[in-house]
């Protein structure tokens, strides 16, 4: 599993309220997670992320993360 520090700049799928969302995490804080899509800029509310994980499976294990730095989703 990889930190979901190291997934600044990668390609990531978000699933938040029952939708996915796809792009490239520009930045994840404790309030929000901020993808870069062909249509934009999507800010995604942290209390509404349930999971998030690279588009590719990165490592080969899935690549999925947590959202929250605390462990919490």
């Amino acid at each position: 599993m990889l930190n979901w520090k190291n997934y600044t700049g990668r390609e990531v799928i978000v699933m938040a309220g029952g939708i996915s969302y796809s792009g490239t995490l520009v930045e994840m804080s404790e309030n929000a997670v901020v993808l870069r899509s062909s249509a934009g800029f999507r800010e995604i509310p942290m209390e509404r992320v349930t999971s998030l994980e690279l588009e590719d499976g990165g490592d080969g294990k899935g690549g999925f993360a947590s959202p929250s730095p605390l462990g919490f989703s």
